[in-house]
């Protein structure tokens, strides 16, 4: 199944690579019988490959659901309800010949995955070992550094947030004695708490430096754990539960344990949803021997095997399928921001503990996105076209609510205008355009901003109508404003479609209202009119030693004038270096053009002069006007 909709952008260490879901989804109708779901990783031979497989009930047919002739996994733990697993997957990268490691977390019903950390082998840093929170919300990981030899405790949310380093005490994790308490230990066996907050660690008496594959059970009364009796091959272990009390200061103890089978090397204990049962795997002993998935009464009693494996078992767990068939709470659908092709749609999340996520859907195609994230990115939409997104709550045991839905328009706030923008007005009054294409219900928000101050004022409040002449009176929802000769303005608009959705503020770039010719120190020539010529007049200047002189500050020049069939050279200067020969001819007579245009670097206060070069049968330079832009 897959989604025209773009992945999940941004910078986030949560990655979706599960595929999109394609609705329509139903939640389930009637209540399931709650059974245990056996989770192995088992030796696959035809693809040389440790696969992730589960089976539901005693002798199930397993179904693989990870793993390829590139990619193994192991070491599963899950959530005491069972609602999600988490695992090491390594995969081989032909592309840099090397292995990718990764601490997977999925969600048993929905089958949603998450990567919560990633690192490649030839970074000398090997990861192992996952345990999940009995809500199924935190993680933890061990981290160990081939370089230093370190032994380190890594964390993360589940739904949320980067993976980070809970100590760097040479520990390693077991599990979660509750949903805030880790159980660590070190290479030599002895077992501490923490906090997954973090904190100091405390002591944890009763549990024998041997044990290995230490977990709990659901609901935090119980540890089991494989105590090795044969270090070497044919190895063996009994399997033992005992008591464990958390005590008010962090601290823990275990108390007598039971030994429930000493047969064989057993290894990899879980606990049954109610705690009622242990899973666990057994073999020989001997090197690179077939396990069996065994399932033994927590309170003692006679194993009974579940599935025999045709090759290694490796790790088991159980997650069982929930009998939740209670439909969560919609999420609540918020305004979006519009960016031209491109959607950030938003929603809040109702106040559920189960939550998965939200299936966020438009035109058919679906993807999801994990709790807590409460936005997605939906990019390649076409300008004044309306999208209907539909958000779906969906929690961990594969329910999902009715649905909520949020239109958008794709509008592109863009504001546009000659430069300079004057040119088009025979005042300073000139036009801006503020989008290239939307829907005549859109409404604008412009602020302008005067060069030289840093103050934005507001001119178009919540008005339709995407173009407006500023420096004119005010009219509905448009303020008046005035546009000075030689004026330098920004402009910043925010387009709202008719569902009230928005988009971000866009700035343009400056707009420059021009000063008339008269700015300048004039020497020889004429004046005339003309209804053409900016505010009225231009100045005619024919002779070689006739010469327009003007001071002004900013960081880019342009002379204007006109265009004409007797319109000759001139030369411009800055100071007394010239900088440019620049010809005005033209068939046919042009108001109001730019002939010339010089930009730096720096904004300073320069000097200017335009010296005519008669040309032979047309000397004229007609100038109009000079814009500098601040």
């Amino acid at each position: 199944m897959t989604s025209t909709l773009p992945r999940i952008a941004g910078t986030a260490v949560l990655a979706l690579i599960a595929t999109a879901l394609t609705l329509p989804l139903a939640p389930a109708a009637t209540a399931v019988t709650p059974v245990d779901r056996v989770w192995t990783v088992s030796y696959v031979q035809a693809d040389d490959s440790y696969g992730l497989f589960y089976a539901d009930g005693a002798g199930g047919t397993p179904t693989k659901v990870d793993g390829s002739a590139n990619s193994s996994v192991s070491h599963i733990a899950s959530a005491a309800d069972g609602s999600r697993v988490i695992y090491l997957r390594l995969t081989y990268v032909p592309s840099v010949d090397d292995v990718k490691q990764e601490i997977v977390v999925r969600d048993t019903s929905t089958r949603q995955v998450r990567v919560l950390d990633s690192r490649l082998y030839s970074t000398d840093v090997f990861l192992d070992v996952p345990a999940l929170s009995p809500d199924g919300t935190k993680a933890v990981w061990e981290s160990y550094d081939d370089v230093t030899g370190v032994f380190s405790v890594r964390k993360a949310l589940v739904g949320s947030g980067s993976a980070t380093t809970l100590d760097v005490a040479d520990h390693t994790p077991y599990a979660f004695l509750d949903n805030d308490t880790v159980l660590v230990q070190t290479p030599e066996g002895t077992a501490f708490t923490e906090s997954f907050s973090g904190g100091a660690t405390h002591t944890v008496t009763g549990l024998p430096a041997d044990a290995i594959n230490v977990t709990v059970s659901p609901d935090g009364t119980k540890l089991a754990w494989a105590l090795m009796t044969s270090m070497t091959a044919p190895y063996a272990s009994t399997l033992q539960v005992a008591p464990v009390t958390v005590n008010p200061d962090g601290s823990a103890s275990v108390g007598a344990a039971s030994t429930l089978d000493a047969t064989g090397y057993n290894r990899q204990p879980a606990f049954s949803r109610d705690g009622s049962t242990l899973y666990y795997v057994q073999t020989s002993g001997a090197t690179d021997a077939a396990g069996d998935v065994v399932s033994i009464p927590a309170a003692g009693g006679t194993p009974s095997p579940i599935a025999t494996a045709a090759d290694d078992s490796d790790v088991t767990t159980t997650a069982a399928p929930s009998a939740d068939v209670t439909a969560p709470t919609d999420a609540v659908a918020q305004p979006a921001t519009l960016n031209g092709t491109s959607a950030t749609v938003r929603w809040s999340l109702p106040s559920e503990t189960d939550l998965s996520g939200v299936v966020v859907s438009r035109a058919g195609k679906s993807v999801f996105v994990p709790a807590p994230q409460t936005s997605y990115v939906d990019t390649g939409l076409t300008l004044g076209t309306t999208y209907a997104y539909t958000f779906t709550t969906v929690d961990r045991s594969g329910n999902l609510a009715s649905g909520v839905s949020r239109s958008v328009t794709a509008l592109l706030p863009r504001p546009v205008f000659a430069d300079p923008t004057s040119l088009t007005s025979t005042r300073t009054a000139f036009p801006v355009t503020f989008a290239g294409a939307a829907p005549s219900s859109t409404r604008y928000n412009v602020d302008y901003l005067i060069a030289g101050t840093t103050t934005w004022k507001h001119w178009v409040l919540d008005a339709q109508g995407r173009v407006r002449a500023f420096g004119a009176p005010a009219t509905t929802g448009v303020a008046a404003t005035t546009s000075i000769a030689g004026g330098s303005y920004s402009f910043k608009v925010q387009v709202r479609d008719a569902f009230g959705n928005a988009s971000g503020w866009v700035t343009s770039s400056r707009a420059v209202v021009p000063y008339d010719q008269t700015k300048a120190t004039l020497s020889g020539g004429t004046n005339a009119t003309s209804s053409a010529a900016y505010l009225g007049s231009f100045r005619k200047l024919a002779s070689t030693s006739s010469y327009a002189r003007v001071t002004l500050v900013g960081n880019r020049l342009q002379v204007i004038g006109m265009r004409c069939a007797g319109c000759g050279k001139f030369a411009i200067y800055a100071g007394s270096t010239k900088i440019a020969t620049v010809d005005t001819y033209a068939s046919s007579t042009k108001a109001r053009q730019v002939l010339f245009t010089k930009t730096y670097t720096s904004s300073a206060t320069r000097t200017f002069t335009i010296r005519p070069l008669g040309t032979p049968g047309r000397p004229t330079v007609a100038l109009d006007g000079f814009a500098m832009r601040r």
